[in-house]
């Protein structure tokens, strides 16, 4: 079963600092206010958070769930591997960031993402 998650002002807040920046300045579909960027993380959580039995018996609040952002729009734009820090009883989105271990190269057009060990 599908829970609910909500983005928190904090949340939202580090898309803008952390993940905007990522997204091309010419991307017709790169979000430009809170409340798009809102309903961004809303859609986000909801298809890859899945609250189950498993995750409700264990004993930590707080979730860390690593998941690739997909930006849309007219320009080809590589997923962007983020990390939901979520805390599963109270059902809101803390924060998130760039996945630790992961590296862009930022002189190609288009960025290329590389796992770095």
């Amino acid at each position: 079963m599908t829970q609910v998650i909500y983005p928190t002002n904090h949340a939202i807040e580090r898309f803008e600092e952390r993940i905007l920046p990522l997204i091309p300045k010419t991307n017709p579909m790169r979000p430009n206010d809170k409340q798009i960027i809102k309903k961004r993380l809303f859609r986000l959580t909801k298809m890859n958070v899945k609250i189950d039995e498993e995750l409700e018996s264990m004993k930590h609040d707080i979730l860390e769930i690593n998941v690739f952002f997909t930006p849309v729009g007219g320009e080809k734009s590589p997923p962007i591997p983020i990390t939901l820090v979520i805390n599963r009883n109270k059902r809101i989105l803390l924060t998130i960031y760039i996945t630790s271990n992961w590296s862009c190269d930022d002189e190609k057009n288009p960025k290329v993402w590389r796992l770095t060990v």
